[in-house]
């Protein structure tokens, strides 16, 4: 959760008490009765990439699994490099309800765009096409996800929300 959580609100009512805090990023959402914690983060978008070898985002806070330490750098578009902070696992809930787990993504906080790479989807069973100005992503029959080219652009940008699962707290 971030450090500058803004509002605070207690909403009670006769059978349950809920705690919500949030801030502009994050919702953190405590049941006094059930003992149970949902994170939710906000919705945000990814771009699909024929270009890049592996997964990449600049945001720490969307990682479901973290661990840091020197990973070496990146090549950029623009010839520089950046440096790779810790690798992890990025659980997305796409627009068609599935959930994409993208695994040993890069944290690089010098980027600017968050990265799907296609190539590591192939490696992980995936398949994926485009056709007038939409990408799909499929594992088997099912549509995983969905993606349309940006006009101004021509890339293909998949629209998702960070997916965090309820934590049991005791």
């Amino acid at each position: 959760m971030s450090n500058h959580m803004k509002d605070k609100k207690n909403v009670n009512d006769n059978i349950d008490s809920v705690n919500v805090v949030s801030s502009s990023n994050d919702l953190l959402v405590v049941g006094n009765s059930y003992n149970e914690i949902n994170i939710s983060s906000h919705e945000t978008t990814w771009v699909l990439d024929s270009g890049v070898s592996h997964h990449v985002t600049s945001r720490r806070d969307f990682f479901s699994s973290y661990t840091p330490g020197d990973y070496g750098v990146v090549k950029m578009g623009n010839d520089g490099f950046a440096k790779v902070f810790g690798i992890g696992t990025i659980c997305l809930q796409t627009n068609t309800g599935f959930k994409l787990i993208l695994h040993q993504v890069r944290h690089v906080p010098d980027i600017r765009l968050d990265l799907i790479s296609t190539g590591t989807l192939d490696d992980e069973g995936y398949s994926h096409a485009s056709q007038n100005g939409k990408w799909k992503i499929c594992k088997g029959s099912l549509i995983v996800a969905k993606a349309n080219k940006c006009c101004h652009n021509g890339l293909y940008i998949l629209e998702v929300s960070i997916f965090n699962d309820f934590v049991n707290a005791i």
